[in-house]
């Protein structure tokens, strides 16, 4: 499966590097090659969700969860031209929320009410 997805990403870099539009790009995401990998990745994540899961690990468990769960979010990208393959800007104008956050909330609460707030 990660040869499958690094294929995605390798077609990204592709797409990139020819300086696609928009809409050269979803017609590309929405070919066969894009929709053979796709069918690769379900039928390998059904495989894997359909063996026992007592000799996996936890945290290989949680990542076909995961998968299973938000595949359709995790390929939203495949129906825009404009939407990155990745969310890396998303994940660091949260970062800095989150920090900023963190350090208001250190700044005015005690130790206990602070700790709760953070895991909540």
């Amino acid at each position: 499966m990660w040869n499958d997805l690094k294929e995605l990403y390798a077609n990204e870099r592709r797409y990139d590097e020819a300086g696609l539009t928009s809409e050269e790009r979803l017609r590309e995401r929405q070919g066969l090659m894009t929709k053979e990998i796709l069918i690769r990745i379900c039928g390998r994540l059904d495989c894997e969700m359909s063996k026992d899961s007592d000799f996996r690990s936890p945290y290989y468990k949680e990542m076909f969860d995961y998968l299973n769960h938000f595949g359709k979010e995790i390929f939203a990208y495949l129906e825009d031209g404009e939407f990155p393959i990745h969310n890396n800007l998303a994940e660091r104008t949260i970062r800095k929320f989150s920090e900023t956050m963190l350090y208001i909330m250190e700044a005015t609460l005690s130790g206990n009410e602070l700790i709760w707030l953070i895991i909540w």
